[in-house]
């Protein structure tokens, strides 16, 4: 079950009702076992740090299904034992032994595989990288400001190289301040690689290709729109990544099914796994943000 939650992502819910739970309840109250325990009839399994909002509305769904379905369950159990057991003292006694079987004798018991327990961490794997955006247009529009005081003395091939590595230099810089910006808020990175400074540098090598990717294509934006409209094309771009990344696409219409090129998508599902040790899918993340760093450069240098 936990390989299909946490791994492959087959659901976001299992319901698993306990191995012979109607059986057990009988023998519990034929017999009078005062240590039948109700919580262990169902089960509900879940994985939390997949996506928080998500699982916020779909586990009550399922806990309200589960929790239907065992009351019926335990009222006809009932109606038929007592009408089986009728003038019966001895199973009456043994029932009044056992009265956790006579109320509601199907609990429920939930099971998190992977808890969302690092609140802070939406800061990281969300509004943050709105900022880390934020950061990279800065960047792009100082260097905007600054070049036509240099492009003058330049060759075509040093321009474009000025483009391209002075904002990267950047990005290496800021990506790391960014990074540790999570060391004082007591974020831990630990949970994947069971070293904290594995995750740390991984958290950092993800941000840095992320911003790089972002801040890299809003030098190509800027170079279509002109610095008039680029505010409004920031907004866009913005937009465009946080729609398929604060909310799992599955749960979506089919037009956001552009996701898997998204850039905020693959560092959030990124950084979960780092943080929670969630789905591993590292090296795609780091691929499509890596292809829009190639992308971009391409772009700029043709």
């Amino acid at each position: 079950i936990e390989q299909a939650l946490v791994e492959d992502e087959w659901a976001w819910v299992f319901l698993v009702v306990g191995e012979n739970a109607t059986q057990n309840l009988t023998i519990a109250r034929e017999n009078g076992i005062s240590t039948y325990n109700p919580r262990n009839a169902i089960t509900i399994y879940y994985n939390q740090a997949r996506n928080e909002l998500a699982s916020g509305k779909i586990l009550p769904i399922a806990q309200q299904i589960a929790q239907q379905s065992s009351q019926q369950a335990s009222v006809q159990t009932l109606e038929q034992y007592l009408t089986q057991q009728s003038g019966n003292a001895t199973a009456m006694a043994n029932l009044a032994t056992a009265p956790q079987t006579a109320g509601n004798a199907f609990g429920i018991t939930t099971v998190d595989f992977r808890p969302f327990d690092q609140a802070v961490a939406s800061a990281v794997v969300l509004v943050g990288l709105i900022y880390l955006t934020l950061l990279a247009f800065i960047q792009t529009m100082a260097n905007f400001g600054a070049r036509p005081i240099m492009e003058k003395y330049l060759k075509l091939s040093s321009y474009i190289g000025m483009r391209i590595l002075v904002p990267l230099c950047l990005y290496v810089v800021i990506a790391l301040l960014f990074t540790m910006l999570n060391l004082p808020w007591d974020v831990h990175f630990d949970a994947h690689f069971s070293n904290t400074a594995k995750g740390f540098f991984c958290t950092y090598a993800l941000f840095l290709v992320g911003m790089s990717a972002l801040g890299l294509a809003t030098e190509v934006i800027i170079t279509v729109v002109g610095p008039k409209f680029m505010p409004y094309a920031l907004v866009a771009l913005i937009i465009a990544n946080v729609s398929v990344a604060a909310v799992p696409p599955d749960l979506q219409v089919w037009f956001f099914k552009y996701y898997p090129a998204m850039v905020y998508y693959h560092i959030n599902r990124g950084i979960r796994c780092i943080i929670f040790n969630t789905k591993n899918e590292l090296g795609l993340n780091f691929g499509v943000c890596l292809a829009w760093v190639v992308f971009s450069v391409c772009t700029l240098s043709g």
